[in-house]
């Protein structure tokens, strides 16, 4: 059997663990600002299992909708600035640097001129004021209409192989994308019998 599935977009943040504890930090920031509504299990409203895109499609649409104000930025980031992961030591620094250049959200802090030292207890690198505005722009300017990617009806939905059979599929012919967005794709093989 063939799976596809988009790859992580920092997997050292999946491969430490440490988007578990991102989870908790942010979580209880938004859970103390009333914008998780007291639902204590929040993994998957801020982590989708490859990225933080939850999280910023959140805080994108409560800025939207004019709940939160840059102001709320501010306060989310002040919250999250008094939580320390240094006991993640040199490998969870490393994930987050990855995760900075690579994961949807955490872009958005290194956009801002935060680094991951951030959460390592470094603190603001300026003004937190504006940088709460600074973030709320970053976050408005990431809202768009996605359209998901389409699968051609020329994908196969099972493919099984001979043993010490090959396959070449053209990922590229068999998937694309509305908007342009550049796909990722991870393959799993399945041992049946």
């Amino acid at each position: 059997m063939l799976v596809i599935t988009p790859a992580p977009t920092s997997p050292l943040l999946v491969e430490t663990g440490l988007y578990e504890g991102l989870v908790k930090v942010f979580g209880s920031a938004l859970l103390d600002m009333g914008l998780l509504g007291g639902d204590a299990n929040f993994m998957k409203a801020l982590w989708d299992g490859d990225s933080f895109q939850p999280m910023e499609d959140l805080l994108a649409k409560a800025l939207q909708s004019g709940d939160w104000a840059p102001d709320h930025v501010t306060k989310f980031l002040w919250i999250v600035s008094e939580h320390s992961l240094e006991g993640w030591g040199d490998k969870g620094l490393m994930a987050l640097e990855e995760a900075f250049k690579t994961d949807p959200m955490l872009s958005g802090f290194a956009a801002i001129g935060l680094s991951p030292k951030f959460f390592y207890g470094g603190g603001f690198s300026g003004d937190p004021q504006d940088m709460g505005a600074g973030l709320t722009k970053w976050l408005l300017s990431q809202v768009t209409d996605n359209t998901p990617p389409e699968v051609s009806p020329d994908a196969p939905a099972d493919l099984g192989l001979a043993e010490g059979g090959a396959v070449d599929l053209h990922l590229a012919k068999l998937f694309s994308d509305a908007d342009g967005d550049s796909l990722t794709f991870h393959i799993e093989g399945a041992d049946s019998a």
